[in-house]
C-alpha cells in the first residue's frame, strides 16, 4: 500500500473552502438564540472540537504547528490556530472616540462587544483600502479576547517550526516584537501570546 493510500485526503480541495467550512461550522445557529454566554461558549467549543486537528505534531525538523494564514496589504502573516476562536465576514463597526488609529472600533459577536484592531497600522505598515475579501479574525486563548482585521484569510495549514528563521535585521515597525519568525517564502509568524498580552490592545 502506498503512502498516499495510507493517508486520508482532506475533503476540501481549496484553502478558501476550508475557511468557508470553518466559518459556517462555527457560526451561530437559529437554535442558539437565548443561550447564556457560558452555554454559547460551550456550544462553540463543541463545534470547534468536531473540526479540530492536532495543534502540533512531530516532524523531521522540529514540531509542526497548525496555523491560519492571512494577508495584510502585500505581506503574508500567520498565527497559531489555537489562538483563533472564529473567522467572520466584515460587519458593522462601532467607532470608539479618542482611540489610536489602529483601533477600528467594536463589533457585536454573539451579543458580546469585542474590540477590533487593524494590526497593520499598529505595525507601522502602509495604509490600504479595505478589500471585499476582508475578514474579522477573532482571537483568544480560552475565550474571545479581541479581533483583528485581515485583508484576506488564505488557509489553515501546518508549519514546521524547525524551518522558521529569525526576522531580518531590517524588519522595522512596532510589529517586530510580536514575531516568532519568518519562513523562506516570507510568511511572517506572529506570537499569539504576545499579541494578546499587548496592553495597547486592551480597551476598558
Amino acid at each position: 500500500m502506498s503512502q498516499m493510500d495510507k493517508e486520508p485526503q482532506h475533503p476540501f480541495a481549496k484553502p478558501s473552502e476550508i475557511i468557508d467550512h470553518l466559518s459556517q461550522a462555527l457560526a451561530p445557529k437559529k437554535n442558539d438564540v437565548g443561550l447564556t454566554a457560558l452555554q454559547s461558549r460551550q456550544l462553540m467549543q463543541q463545534r470547534a472540537d468536531k473540526l479540530a486537528l492536532p495543534v502540533a505534531r512531530a516532524s523531521a525538523e522540529g514540531q509542526e504547528i497548525e496555523i491560519v494564514t492571512f494577508a495584510l496589504g502585500t505581506e503574508r502573516y500567520a498565527i497559531a490556530a489555537k489562538y483563533v476562536q472564529e473567522i467572520l465576514p466584515c460587519k458593522r463597526i462601532t467607532r470608539v472616540p479618542s482611540t489610536p488609529d489602529f483601533v477600528l472600533g467594536v463589533v457585536n459577536i454573539h451579543g458580546q462587544l469585542v474590540a477590533l484592531f487593524d494590526i497593520a497600522r499598529l505595525f507601522g505598515l502602509k495604509d490600504r483600502e479595505r478589500r471585499k475579501s476582508c475578514r474579522i479574525v477573532v482571537l483568544g486563548e480560552s475565550a474571545t479576547q479581541l479581533a483583528i482585521m485581515a485583508d484576506q484569510v488564505e488557509s489553515v495549514c501546518f508549519l514546521d517550526s524547525g524551518k522558521l528563521q529569525e526576522p531580518p535585521e531590517f524588519t522595522s515597525g512596532a510589529g517586530r516584537n510580536h514575531l516568532s519568525g519568518v519562513t523562506d517564502d516570507a510568511l511572517i509568524l506572529l506570537d499569539g501570546a504576545l499579541l494578546l498580552a499587548d496592553p495597547r490592545l486592551l480597551i476598558e
